[in-house]
């Protein structure tokens, strides 16, 4: 479990190797900052009945270690954070600022969660189609969430935006439709001249 925690931190840290990654702040200094993208894979029992609920609760608790190390992502974008017991893991973690993704009349929520060691000044989510799905995905309330935080010493509130579509390679159509809505909700959330990261699980290859 640490070596997978260390591996996603590895994969998904942002903003932490050269200068050129560094959030631009007035004056000659800049701030580097951790995010971490982290798909949890917290499935309800009904889907699969054998899985270990303890993890979630040992994933917060190494995070909580890497905190008081100085080496924990000061964001966390959580997706198929599903399952009740995955509160564990929140809980565990000890983020200060927690903002959950948008719910509906599905059975399962949208399994997004913003954990934050900055304030959350305004946050923001949206549904994707209750149609616009395939499989188990639609069971799930999929859709996407935003947050700006407020980060010392960065002049500007930090966008945010965090989302999970559609899996499955044969279930294009309902992805590109969901990718479609991401699309228009990033054109309203977005900022024209500040900086934003964009993460979370879109079940795409890089082309």
């Amino acid at each position: 479990m640490k070596n997978l925690i260390a591996f996603a931190l590895l994969v998904f840290t942002l903003v932490s190797g050269s200068q050129a990654n560094a959030l631009k702040v007035t004056g000659p200094r800049s701030v580097r900052i951790r995010v971490l993208s982290y798909n949890i894979k917290g499935l309800p029992a009904f889907i699969n009945p054998s899985y270990d609920v303890s993890r979630y609760s040992d994933i917060g608790k190494i995070l909580a270690a890497r905190k008081a190390k100085g080496t924990a992502p000061d964001i966390v974008l959580l997706q198929e954070s599903f399952d009740s017991p995955t509160v564990d893991l929140r809980r565990a973690a000890k983020y200060p600022y927690e903002f959950a993704g948008p719910s509906s009349t599905k059975i399962i929520n949208s399994g997004l969660f913003v954990l934050s060691d900055f304030p959350i000044v305004a946050k923001s989510s949206i549904l994707y189609g209750a149609n616009d799905c395939g499989t188990w995905d639609c069971f799930a309330s999929k859709g996407a969430q935003m947050v700006r935080v407020q980060i010392p010493g960065v002049p500007y509130a930090l966008t945010l935006v965090n989302t999970h579509t559609q899996s499955g390679k044969k279930y294009e159509v309902p992805r590109e439709a969901q990718l479609q809505d991401l699309s228009v909700f990033l054109r309203d959330v977005l900022p024209t001249n500040e900086g934003a990261i964009i993460g979370g699980d879109i079940n795409t290859s890089p082309s």
